[in-house]
């Protein structure tokens, strides 16, 4: 009897054990949440939003090249993430003050958000 494993070709248990690495690093990627179907940024336009130049940069700047999030400036306040509902209720807050431009960028990914399509023209 010849050993399974070290048999040339496709062994089944070589096949077994490809699925099995396949599955573990498709499952270790982290979810996306898609449960948010709108957001929108609250934040002061200048006083604490000034002293927060990465989160600064990626309002206005990294922001608007994301589908169904806007900007709402509200005087005074801190940069926060709101997310909504299909109906419109607020699910959930998060604060960005703390997080770099990376991180909010990686935030809204993380929450199922995308960045628009670019458009593409057709040179004739």
């Amino acid at each position: 009897m010849g050993n399974i494993a070290t048999s040339s070709g496709g062994s089944p248990l070589v096949i077994v054990l490809l699925c099995i690495l396949l599955h573990l690093a498709i499952s270790s990627e982290p979810e996306l949440d898609r449960s948010f179907s709108k957001a929108e940024i609250q934040s002061c336009r200048g006083c604490s939003l000034n002293r927060l130049k990465e989160v600064k940069a990626f309002i206005y700047e990294d922001l608007p090249n994301y589908d169904n999030i806007d900007f709402k400036a509200i005087h005074g306040a801190p940069p926060e993430l709101v997310l909504y509902s299909e109906d419109m209720k607020e699910k959930e807050r998060i604060s960005l003050k703390d997080l770099s431009r990376e991180q909010c960028n990686d935030l809204l990914k993380q929450k199922g958000f995308t960045k628009k399509l670019k458009k593409v023209e057709k040179e004739l």
